[in-house]
């Protein structure tokens, strides 16, 4: 006869301490810091995605496949040995050779890699890294870009 309105008190009394640690968990989590997200790296990606389109696709490709210059984009680009003939002679292992790279020679033309700032090459590499499905957490950046390996 009491074992109900026991039950139905016990069951009760679960609710509410689960509501209020619940509410407490909130509060607690809305006073934290936020994270650092990979959402600032994906809007560079996306900013290089346009200089790419802009700037490299002429010679690369509008995909990236190749078209007067080499593939950039797809299986076996990345990391890059030198082709045969190549101008380049170093080996592309991580987003800082790469940058380093398209830094000192893409575009070919000195007055138009001229108009290439930094963040340009930045976002470029981050669009490159992100076509092989890279996400990296936070925007890239000159003291980060070289811990950023690229594997096959």
């Amino acid at each position: 006869m009491f074992a109900k309105p026991l039950a139905v008190a016990a069951i009760a009394a679960i609710t509410i301490v689960g509501c209020r640690s619940a509410q407490h968990a909130d509060a607690t989590i809305a006073t934290e810091a936020p994270a650092v997200s990979d959402a600032a790296f994906l809007a560079q990606a996306e900013a290089g995605a346009g200089l790419f389109a802009n700037r490299c696709a002429g010679c690369h490709g509008a995909d990236g496949s190749g078209g007067r210059a080499p593939a950039v984009i797809g299986d076996g680009t990345l990391p890059a040995a030198p082709r045969e003939r190549s101008r380049r002679t170093q080996q592309l292992n991580s987003a800082a050779d790469l940058n380093t790279y398209i830094a000192q020679n893409m575009p070919p033309n000195a007055r138009a890699r001229a108009r290439m700032t930094p963040d340009d090459t930045l976002a470029l590499v981050a669009f490159l890294l992100s076509s092989r499905g890279v996400i990296h957490t936070g925007e890239l950046t000159p003291d980060n870009v070289d811990a950023l390996a690229i594997s096959n």
